[in-house]
This record gives structure tokens, C-alpha cells and sequence, in this order.
């Protein structure tokens, strides 16, 4: 995802997620809200469903957080409920010559 996470654009990452839900052979789980610049409650409630869902099929899950989206899930009092990680490292491509 990258920008905002609100009731307008929530049901993007919720779709992705029904896919992740339907399939009998994911282990594991990463969503990569590391480039999100705003996170609201309907982006919140999203992360807690998938906590739940995740855990009732035995999926590892880990969310990659941005320091906005980080500080929505303190201000919630979320973040001892949400496997939050820092933001991915980036590597650039080497240059040629």
C-alpha cells in the first residue's frame, strides 16, 4: 500500500487479504505499510481482523509499519496486539561503470 489508509481505500488492502484467507497453503504474511503516509481506524480495524484471522489458520503474519502508521497503532493503544516491524531496508541497485 502506499499513501493513505482510510475508509476510501481500505477495501483495496481488505481484498487482498480475502485472497490470502481463501488459500489453503500460505504460512506466512507480510503487508508492507511501509510507504503509507496515513493510517485512520478503518486501516486499524483491518490489521486487527487479519491479527485474528491469521492466528485461527496458523499463519504467520508481520506487518512492515511506517512511522505514521506506527504512531496511529501507539495512539490506539494497538501496538502491544499488532506484530509492527520497521520499514523494509531498501537496496539500491548497483551502478554500472
Amino acid at each position: 500500500m502506499r499513501g493513505e489508509l482510510d475508509m476510501a481505500t481500505v477495501r483495496i488492502l481488505e481484498s487482498g487479504l480475502d485472497g490470502v484467507y481463501a488459500a489453503d497453503d500460505v504460512t506466512d504474511l507480510v503487508i508492507d505499510l511501509s510507504e503509507v503516509s496515513f493510517m485512520g481506524s478503518w486501516g486499524l480495524a483491518t490489521l486487527v481482523t487479519a491479527v485474528g484471522k491469521c492466528a485461527g489458520r496458523s499463519i504467520f503474519l508481520a506487518v512492515y509499519a511506517s512511522e505514521p502508521v506506527q504512531r496511529a497503532v501507539k495512539a490506539s493503544g494497538l501496538d502491544g496486539h499488532l506484530p509492527l516491524r520497521g520499514p523494509p531496508v531498501r537496496r539500491r541497485a548497483a551502478r554500472s561503470g
